[in-house]
């Protein structure tokens, strides 16, 4: 009875290891089958999504592209501007200055000059000259007439060249030379002989050039010159004593307008 009853459990135990292997075995099954089907799933939406993202990324190399072209288009035109330009080619020039000479006064008049270029940088010789100033010192009683002549070099290097336009910036030094006249108007004074006062000037300047064609154009300089040696006026006393009457600025701000020719 114990024998039977034995094997009937042992028979149920086997049984029921059996059927929990059958239910592991199609679990597993079951999940391989969802994972293959989620793969095959997500594998054309990758893919999908792939193809769009290459697409953009061809638009946007297209549209850098066109960019590209233009940007080479316009530095191919000024390049063109460049060459109609040659280098190492001489200039002249014509035109009128003006500066101020103290608080007060300003000398007007014409300048010359010839100038060349070579690659981005320009060489100059420039001369001006100016009508005469009067200053009246002294009550009146005593007038000074004041002649200014000047002649310098300039080196100036290209900060912008594009086309029609172009801007120049540098350094000048020359000599400056006032010419003076005396005349008594009124009182005992006696007037002492006309004399020539000579300085050396540095400065710097801009200039901007406009050149609507290869051989003729239109100049506006700017800049600030420094006098080693500006003369003054001065009245003699009895005893020797110097009485300054008028001092030269020892600085000048200047603008000039003028027309550039390229023979």
């Amino acid at each position: 009875m114990f024998e039977t009853t034995a094997l009937i459990v042992r028979s149920e135990l086997a049984n029921l290891l059996e059927q929990e292997n059958l239910a592991a075995r199609a679990a597993e099954a079951e999940a391989a089958r969802t994972k293959a089907a989620d793969g095959t799933a997500a594998g054309p939406g990758q893919g999908g999504n792939t193809g769009s993202g290459t697409s953009s990324n061809d638009g946007k190399r297209g549209a850098t592209g066109s960019d590209d072209d233009a940007d080479d288009g316009t530095d191919d035109e000024d390049q063109a501007a460049r060459r109609e330009r040659p280098l190492g080619a001489w200039s002249a020039r014509a035109g009128f200055r003006v500066g101020r000479v103290d608080s007060e006064h300003y000398a007007y008049g014409p300048l010359l000059g010839v100038g060349y270029d070579v690659g981005d940088f320009a060489f100059g010789l420039q001369a001006t000259t100016a009508w005469p100033l009067e200053l009246e010192l002294e009550r009146d009683e005593l007038v000074v007439e004041l002649r200014r002549h000047s002649v310098g070099l300039s080196a100036q290097l290209v900060l912008y060249d594009r086309r029609e336009l172009r801007l120049l910036g540098g350094v000048a030094g020359g000599a400056l030379l006032y010419a003076r006249n005396t005349e008594i108007r009124a009182g005992t004074l006696s007037k002492t002989p006309a004399e020539i006062a000579l300085s050396a000037s540095f400065g710097v300047g801009l200039e901007l050039q406009w050149l609507p064609t290869p051989v003729l154009g239109v100049a506006l300089g700017a800049g600030l010159d420094l006098l080693t040696a500006p003369p003054h006026f001065a009245l003699q006393r009895a005893g020797g004593q110097e009485q300054v009457l008028h001092r030269i600025a020892a600085y000048e701000p200047w603008a000039a307008l003028s027309i550039v020719l390229r023979p």
